[in-house]
């Protein structure tokens, strides 16, 4: 399945299935989601760009405009998403950044915003640069965010289209990503060079649930259908996995010892110690590459307020974007310190009694002896 591979739920950010998904690797015309993300950030649809010779003389794939021709940033989208053309990618990369190095920088703005860690793009399209990189896990997110935008999500599902540009000249177009409209595919985006092998990030929705998926540096043979292979694979994979249990419920997993006062405000002091557990368990994809952080947080501090039907804190679960909090409970209860400190009660319960008829005795004397 390629040399890296990831796929995750889009709506959590979970990951499902990884392989190699930190290893650094080209992601060719993968690249243009970014570019995509900024135009449709930068720009209206009806915004108009120009055509540069720049533009013109970047390498095919390229739909090859006269120079100084006018496009649409809607007719843009396409161009770049759908036929991939790096020409699109270089004309956009003009007009938004000026030149290709100011769209870089926009670029890894945006990889910075979103904290991905091992990627870096030098040029809008993807066409190789050695300090040109990504990762399979962060080529997925990309795609994440790419298809949160409407836009964007309109465009990649689209088979084909008829680019009009705003002289007229009309250029049939063919999304090059095989499997759109095929096995509930929305979307995504086909890379290649000899660099960085065959590429794919495709987007898929079965039963209301979505999921994106990268396969990266895979074999472009002859026909073209390894990497879409790959990605079916991956895909139906990750609508069957099945998510195992990484902290079950209603087990004590943690114990947090507290200070309190037998008798509110007053004393004297002593520890409890406040059993922890979770009324559901804690399911996850268990992948190989992923690290799960649990961040516990009790909320215990005062001891005779603690319910066994309301949360004392909660268990914080987080793998890389996902995060989830399950709430804690405690096995312990303000009756339950009553019932420790009966004897306690009872004791001071009794000398408090005896002081009383002490002094209700000495009262009774000294009036009798004033009378």
């Amino acid at each position: 399945m390629g040399k890296a591979a990831c796929s995750i739920d889009v709506a959590t950010g979970e990951i499902i299935y990884a392989r190699s998904m930190d290893r650094i690797l080209y992601p060719a015309s993968m690249t243009k989601l970014i570019t995509a993300v900024l135009l449709a950030e930068k720009d209206e649809p009806g915004d108009i760009l120009n055509y540069s010779r720049a533009a013109k003389n970047v390498y095919p794939y390229k739909l090859d405009f006269p120079v100084g021709e006018q496009v649409s940033a809607m007719e843009a989208m396409y161009g770049l998403l759908l036929f991939s053309g790096n020409d699109i990618a270089y004309m956009i990369a003009e007009n938004l950044g000026g030149d290709i190095p100011g769209f870089a920088r926009m670029m890894n703005g945006k990889v910075r915003e979103w904290n991905l860690k091992h990627t870096r793009f030098v040029t809008p399209s993807g066409l190789h640069d050695p300090g040109h990189y990504s990762s399979a896990y962060d080529m997925t997110m990309i795609l994440r965010h790419a298809a949160r935008n409407p836009w964007i999500a309109s465009v990649m599902e689209q088979t084909s289209h008829i680019l009009l540009t705003e002289s007229g000249h009309k250029y049939p177009i063919t999304n090059r990503n095989k499997l759109v409209g095929v096995d509930g595919c929305i979307g995504g985006k086909t890379g290649w060079t000899p660099e960085a092998g065959r590429c794919l990030a495709a987007l898929f929705e079965r039963n209301g649930r979505r999921i994106a998926a990268v396969v990266m540096d895979s074999v472009y043979d002859a026909k073209d259908t390894v990497v879409f292979k790959d990605m079916e694979n991956l895909i139906n994979y990750s609508y069957s996995a099945i998510r195992k249990q990484l902290v079950p419920a209603e087990r004590v997993i943690k114990r947090v010892r507290v200070k309190y006062k037998v008798i509110p405000l007053l004393g004297p002091e002593r520890e409890a110690v406040v059993p922890l557990y979770l009324s559901e368990p804690v399911m996850l994809y268990m992948t190989r590459d992923g690290r799960v952080d649990l961040d516990f947080r009790p909320d215990v501090s005062d001891p005779w307020s603690l319910s066994r039907e309301k949360p004392a804190g909660d268990l914080r679960v987080i793998m890389r974007e996902y995060a989830r909090s399950y709430a804690l409970y405690p096995a312990l209860d303000a009756g339950m310190l009553f019932k420790e400190n009966i004897v306690f009660y009872i004791l001071f319960g009794g000398t408090t009694l005896l002081i009383i008829l002490l002094a209700v005795l000495l009262t009774v004397l000294i009036r009798r002896r004033r009378g």
